[in-house]
């Protein structure tokens, strides 16, 4: 009998000495002083994007040049809009500044009446027009259960594709190259792409592999697409809230008490399937 006289030497776990990462998650770097590159990350954010005076005068800088833009035309910017605490606080915003929003909604067949009717009073109190692409439902739901038969962690990436594209192609449609979008990595973080990392072509190929219909209404984006959007037609994307002390709390009881918006529970559980995957499947 022969016995092994090798061992295998696990390293300690490495914790960051400022927040709750370690050394399990993929492509993590520590620097001299034990903090990952994730809180790198965040302060170099924070310092090319502030959110102090000099954040709202950038905001107010960015607001002027959209008016001078949409001069003539019947909308300055493009908002998404899901009924959630960022997109309606964010079409509160745009009125602030003096901007003619034009609302637009991806109908992925899993809003909450929630989310609906909150959308509903602020764009009836706003007096702001509403742009809804629907995705058919067979196909989409053939979309969605082949991300979860890939056991890819972020199996909602295809809606996150399906936003972008459609803020993309609505902005084309009207002829306004302008996009307000609500992402904001002080409240929501920042991931590792191995987590979350997703595109057009890996949707792609995800559905042929697993799928049972080709797709065809979903408005998947590939990297030609990209290139089309932003350097052919120059649409650009803006995030007000990177230039503003955005609290969540706070936003919530204004748009509560403005506009009758209620709460939907968790983070992003405006959208049932978004809910499922935040909730549940992701845990």
């Amino acid at each position: 009998m022969r016995f092994s006289t090798e061992y295998k030497y696990m390293a300690p776990r490495q914790i960051c000495t400022r927040c709750v990462m370690d050394s399990s998650v993929p492509q993590i770097k520590f620097d001299a002083s034990g903090e990952c590159n994730s809180c790198n990350l965040h302060d170099a954010l924070s310092n090319d994007n502030p959110n102090d005076e000099r954040g709202k005068e950038i905001l107010k800088q960015i607001a002027e040049k959209l008016k001078k833009e949409g001069k003539g035309k019947k909308y300055d910017v493009v908002v998404g809009v899901s009924g959630g605490t960022d997109s309606t606080y964010l079409l509160h915003l745009c009125i602030e500044l003096g901007l003619r929003p034009l609302a637009v909604h991806l109908d992925n067949g899993w809003n909450t009446e929630t989310s609906v009717a909150n959308l509903r009073n602020v764009l009836e109190a706003l007096d702001i027009d509403l742009y809804t692409y629907v995705i058919n439902w067979d196909e989409f739901r053939d979309i969605l259960l082949s991300q979860l038969k890939s056991g890819l962690p972020w199996a909602d990436a295809p809606t996150d594709i399906a936003i972008v594209s459609t803020l993309y192609r609505t902005a084309i449609k009207f002829d306004v190259p302008n996009i307000f979008v609500g992402n904001n990595f002080r409240t929501e973080g920042k991931q590792p792409t191995l987590w979350t990392y997703t595109d057009g072509r890996l949707i792609s190929y995800i559905q042929k592999k697993f799928g049972t219909k080709k797709i065809e209404t979903f408005p998947n984006q590939t990297i030609w697409d990209v290139l089309y959007f932003t350097l052919i037609k120059r649409v650009k994307m803006v995030r007000p809230f990177y230039y503003i002390q955005f609290n969540k709390k706070h936003a919530k009881k204004l748009i509560s008490e403005k506009y009758g918006w209620k709460d939907y529970g968790g983070h992003h559980h405006e959208n049932i399937f978004t809910r499922y995957i935040i909730g549940v499947w992701l845990n």
